[in-house]
């Protein structure tokens, strides 16, 4: 489209795109000087024009810093440019499919492979609440399988990006419910303060869609 410009987002060059979703486009991209190919996360421009999403994002991106375990994808970079409406996430790539993906292609799954991803998901899980981070949104799609047969988790910490309070903390603003509904634990429905057993119900809201296709 004539367009070249577009195909850096920051020091990252665009390969190809991944795919999308409610909060933004993701893509292949490169750093050109260290030569790491890496997921890019652009979040959706009307994401970016609310100061105080973008303002809990950065504060969110000092914590998704600290983690780091073999279930979760890891986090390399974060950056913002709200005056050209910029806000992206560069995420550690990973080669695989979603459980979602798994479940439409091949029907539900064995209950002893749904123990196991749903174990090695808690895990990765216990340690992202032991940072103060709660997901607000796990569910099959964001649980991919790698070619290891590992999960990693993802979407991390962007729960709070479609939560617009102005409260310092993390906790769910009341009145704002964040999630997928099929997944949604009651007190997130409701719009309550969340916190890490939130994940856990969406957790075994997932195994069992897994398990039965329901």
């Amino acid at each position: 489209r004539n367009r070249p410009d577009e195909l850096m987002i920051g020091r990252y060059l665009i390969l190809d795109r991944l795919g999308s979703g409610s909060m933004g486009h993701v893509y292949k991209a490169q750093h050109p000087l260290m030569g790491r190919i890496v997921a890019l996360k652009k979040i959706a421009p009307e994401i970016v024009t609310n100061d105080r999403v973008v303002a809990r994002f950065q504060r969110e991106m000092r914590l998704m810093g600290k983690l780091d375990h073999p279930n979760v994808v890891r986090a390399f970079d974060a950056d913002a440019d709200v005056g050209k409406n910029l806000l992206y996430i560069v995420m550690e790539y990973v080669q695989g499919k979603s459980l979602a993906e798994i479940l439409r292609a091949q029907g539900p799954l064995k209950p002893a492979e749904v123990v196991d991803y749903g174990m090695q998901t808690a895990l990765g899980l216990s340690h992202a609440h032991a940072q103060g981070i709660v997901h607000r949104d796990i569910k099959p799609s964001n649980l991919l399988l790698n070619e290891d047969r590992q999960i990693k988790i993802l979407d991390l910490g962007l729960g709070v990006l479609l939560e617009a309070d102005d409260q310092s903390s993390f906790a769910t603003a009341d009145g704002i419910a964040v999630g997928t509904i099929d997944f949604m634990s009651r007190e997130q429905a409701c719009g309550k303060e969340v916190d890490g057993r939130s994940d856990l119900f969406s957790l075994g809201c997932s195994m069992y869609n897994l398990m039965t296709g329901k």
